[in-house]
Parts: C-alpha cells; sequence; structure tokens
C-alpha cells in the first residue's frame, strides 16, 4: 500500500516506476508512478514528479488523464493519475503497419491537445513527445496524452532551461535548452516519419538534424506538410497548432481522395463545382456503403449528389425520341390538311 491508500496490482514497466493500482479510497483503478528517493538520481525524479503534479492539478482536458494525488510515503515519492486503458503508439507499432491516412488521423488527434497545452498561460510546452507520451484509449481510439514530468509552463528564452526529451525527436532549438509549442509540432512530425518509415528516427539523425525525405512514401502534400513540421529553422516551420489543424484536413482531403477511382473522383468533382439542376440529369444521394468512414470524411460537405451517367444518356435518347415522333405527327396532319382542301376547293 502506498499513501495509505493505493494498492499496487500490476507493473507497468521494466523500472518498476510505473504500475497499475487500485485506489481503495474511490474503488477506482488509477495509473501509479513510483520514485526511489534512495537512489543518486532521488533529487531530480523527485523535481520531475513534483514538477508533473503540479502541472496536472491546473488542467483539464478530456485526452490529459486527470490527476488524483502525490505525495512521499517513506523513501518514496507518489504520483496518482487516472488510469487509461490501451496501448501506447509505440505498442501498437509493434504490431501493425500504418496507411497514410491512419498517420494523418494521429496528426489530427494528437495537434487539439496541443493547442489546448500551448494556449494556456504562460503556453505549456510538452518538450518529451514521442510514441510512447500517446496511448491509445480503447473505449474509443483516442489518443490520450501522458508523461508530462518535462514539461514546462511556458516557452523558454535562449540559454535559461536545460535540453529535456528523446534524442531523435528533440527539435534542433531543444539541444540548446530553448523550447517553444513549435518544438512539440517538430516532434509531431517525427512521430509521424516514424509510423510511416517504420525506422528508429535516432538513425536518421545527421547533425542535429532528421534525414527523413529518402525512408518515407507519401503523397506530395503529406510530404510538405512534413517539411513544415520538420523545419529545422522556427520562422520556417508551423508555429501553432491552430495552423497546423487547418492544413493537415486540407492534406486529408487530397490523400483520401487520391486513392478513390478516377469515375468517382469525377463525379465529386462535378459535385464540388456545383453544377446547375437539369431536367436531363437525375441524381441520386451516396449509398451507405459507398461513403467513407466518419473518421475520414470528417469536415466533408454532407448530402453529396452523384450524376448518374446511364440515366443521363437513357433520358436524351428518349427526349429525342419523342420530339422525332412528334415532327411526324405534325407532317401527317399537315399533309391531310393539304388534302382536304383541294378535295374541297
Amino acid at each position: 500500500m502506498i499513501g495509505g491508500r493505493f494498492a499496487i496490482e500490476h507493473p507497468l514497466n521494466a523500472a518498476l516506476t510505473l504500475y497499475r493500482a487500485r485506489d481503495t479510497q474511490a474503488e477506482r483503478q488509477v495509473l501509479l508512478r513510483v520514485e526511489d528517493l534512495s537512489t543518486a538520481s532521488s533529487f531530480d525524479a523527485l523535481n520531475r514528479l513534483e514538477r508533473e503534479a503540479a502541472l496536472l492539478r491546473g488542467l483539464k482536458h478530456p485526452q490529459i488523464p486527470a490527476f488524483v494525488a502525490s505525495g512521499q510515503d517513506g523513501s518514496r515519492a507518489y504520483l496518482a493519475l487516472e488510469h487509461v486503458e490501451g496501448e501506447t503508439l509505440e505498442e501498437e507499432m509493434q504490431a501493425r503497419r500504418y496507411h497514410e491516412t491512419e498517420v494523418l488521423d494521429v496528426i489530427a488527434d494528437v495537434l487539439p491537445v496541443l493547442g489546448y497545452l500551448h494556449g494556456l498561460s504562460p503556453p505549456v510546452v510538452h518538450r518529451d513527445l514521442t510514441p510512447g507520451a500517446l496511448v491509445r484509449r480503447g473505449s474509443d481510439g483516442r489518443l490520450i496524452l501522458r508523461d508530462l514530468g518535462s514539461a514546462l509552463g511556458r516557452a523558454s528564452s535562449a540559454g535559461e532551461l536545460t535540453t529535456s526529451g528523446t534524442y531523435g525527436y528533440l527539435a534542433p532549438e531543444q539541444f540548446t535548452g530553448d523550447a517553444f509549442p513549435a518544438s512539440d509540432l517538430y516532434a509531431l512530425g517525427v512521430i509521424a516519419v516514424r509510423l510511416l518509415s517504420r525506422e528508429d528516427p535516432e538513425s536518421m539523425m545527421r547533425e542535429r538534424r532528421i534525414d527523413w525525405e529518402s525512408r518515407v512514401s507519401c503523397h506530395n502534400a503529406t510530404r510538405l506538410l512534413l517539411r513544415d513540421l520538420l523545419a529545422p529553422e522556427l520562422d520556417a516551420r508551423l508555429a501553432d497548432a491552430r495552423i497546423a489543424r487547418t492544413r493537415v484536413e486540407r492534406v486529408r482531403v487530397l490523400v483520401l481522395d487520391a486513392t478513390k477511382p478516377a469515375e468517382r473522383r469525377e463525379e465529386e468533382a462535378a459535385t464540388e463545382l456545383n453544377l446547375p439542376s437539369s431536367k436531363y440529369l437525375k441524381t441520386r444521394p451516396v449509398n451507405e456503403a459507398e461513403a467513407p468512414s466518419p473518421a475520414s470524411r470528417r469536415g466533408a460537405h454532407k448530402g453529396v449528389l452523384r450524376i448518374d451517367a446511364a440515366s443521363t444518356e437513357h433520358e436524351i435518347a428518349r427526349k429525342k425520341r419523342n420530339l422525332a415522333a412528334a415532327a411526324f405527327v405534325g407532317l401527317l396532319l399537315m399533309a391531310v390538311v393539304y388534302l382536304l382542301r383541294t378535295w374541297v376547293f
């Protein structure tokens, strides 16, 4: 029992610092981080844990585990958080490969919580965003951000901070102790490269810059997005999560469109052009079976109409036949009238 209320149930890492535990007061499962204060590195570990506890007390977001309790129990310090049942992206990656659209979904899912942190006053910079810091919640598939021990409740000034984070995911400015919201966007770009290439980003590092382009095969729009997330210079990188979200949504539409058959792309393009309705054109709503999944049609227009080419040709041919028949009947009537006039007079 730790802190008089937390009963350890199962270790979650080899270092035995992270556990699934039961909160005996509230009868719920929690994530329990425990640091041994008797070790040589205990001072740094305690500072990190206390910093994370202080930060989490003031945060409230559906993609951040809720703070439960923190304190010391003898030679151990602990931090208890809401337990999120699911796998980290790091674990998930070992068992599967990711399609490009799924990688874009990951980026789109993480940006709202980064936007929340960066939008606080002062901004909170995570500084150690990796696949291991993102848990896919089993109940709804949402990505949850954890491991805020390296996070800072402000953007840094040059030379004020020490380097913190995981090599390979660090933005160039972090090597000199600086950290900005755009530093987290850089790390998110590295995560996308990792998912697409299945290569360790540490192996791609060249003089504190990631050499990724030859390792990734993707749509040109995705490549341009990654370039803007991974730009080494701060002024060339996407600056905030709001801008990045708008950009990602546009890229997702382009990539999804590129996966459709050419005929379907042409039909939907005609709809996007808002062609005027005509009595010669029949339209029908998209079948549910043909519609994209909810995750891939986010932001798309509702009530899309498609032009039925076969019905159109049939309708035009029928009209032509009717016009020809009407012309024949007209000529026949004119001939009858002429003969009657000749006979009478």
